[in-house]
């Protein structure tokens, strides 16, 4: 049965086993979902890059925000301080009053949708609330951290990659509008293509201008603006790639004592493979005075980014991840 490979994520996987010479193959005809791959006698399924030894325990608390930021926090890992909510009552007021700014997102979705910075009173909470009840059954509630978005990537106990997902921005020129330099910017994400294994991708998905209007206001902008020849503005803040973030190779920058607490932690969860959504400060600190933040951890993570990043050098971690669940 003959059909077009659409899930680049698949399209690595399956090229890069070609060049290893391992066997594999769709386990179901037409169904991306999930590779068969065979080796030496020894027959592994995967699913994205989620590791086949993880237990359904230790993914079914990463899975469940409310028990993984639990168990972090109980457990003195850095991350900011959260709750959960479906409505505005007392609790969600006080944490709003102290902890502001804050992050409010989805406790049940992904891909960034959603997400919503800086909340500052009472007011951008509602409406925050009213957008993320749309798609998920409660909302978390956080301090927003400081610092720039990382994703840091662990295989068998070992950091093997590290981008730092900046967000989404335009240069100025002296001549041109926000609005118009945003779509200049925009074609040239829709055009721009990346050779992924022989296989013509696209990278980068547009920035979104649905709520810039008051990102940029916060900033004293607008979208008539002309922004000075050489100035970034950014037109997003948050490091997710669906939301419009580039992706930077930083790998060899990062202090090893944070590569040491990000294996700690992962170790702590009982997951061999794992994608760190991170706020820092400034990675190439020791951990102690860098910052450093947990915003997110995930046993599904992506391996393109790291292989194919905008910009920096490209990480071999779909090789690292075939050899590993292939290991003696």
């Amino acid at each position: 049965m003959e059909f077009k490979i659409r899930n680049i994520h698949s399209w690595m996987l399956l090229q890069k086993s070609k060049e290893m010479q391992i066997e594999s193959g769709f386990l179901i005809p037409g169904i991306e979902d999930f590779i068969e791959l065979k080796k030496g006698g020894k027959r592994i399924v995967i699913n994205r890059a989620i590791s086949p030894s993880l237990t359904h325990i230790a993914g079914a608390i990463t899975e469940n925000k409310i028990a993984c930021n639990y168990l972090l926090q109980e457990n003195n890992y850095p991350i900011p301080a959260f709750i959960f909510a479906n409505e505005i009552g007392k609790n969600e007021l006080l944490f709003l009053e102290k902890f502001a700014p804050i992050v409010v997102k989805p406790f049940d979705t992904n891909k960034g949708a959603e997400i919503h910075m800086n909340v500052q009173d009472i007011s951008q909470l509602k409406q925050a609330l009213n957008n993320v009840k749309k798609i998920s059954t409660h909302a978390i509630l956080q301090q927003q951290a400081s610092g720039l978005d990382y994703r840091f990537l662990v295989i068998d106990k070992k950091v093997v990659g590290v981008l730092w997902n900046e967000w989404p921005s335009v240069v100025g020129d002296g001549i041109h509008t926000i609005e118009y330099l945003l779509e200049f910017e925009n074609e040239k994400r829709r055009t721009t293509k990346t050779v992924v294994y022989e296989k013509s991708t696209e990278m980068l998905v547009e920035i979104p201008i649905e709520g810039l209007k008051d990102l940029l206001a916060k900033s004293g902008k607008g979208l008539s603006d002309i922004l000075p020849k050489g100035v970034k503005i950014y037109l997003g803040n948050c490091g997710n790639g669906w939301t419009g973030a580039v992706a930077h190779d930083v790998t060899d920058n990062v202090h090893p004592s944070i590569n040491k607490m990000v294996v700690d932690l992962t170790n702590f969860l009982n997951i061999d493979i794992a994608g760190l959504d991170v706020r820092c400060d400034d990675v190439t600190k020791p951990f102690e005075n860098s910052g450093f933040n947990i915003i997110e951890v995930n046993t599904r993570p992506s391996l393109v980014d790291h292989e194919f990043p905008l910009f920096g050098k490209s990480r071999n971690v779909t090789e690292n991840y075939l050899n590993y669940l292939f290991k003696e």
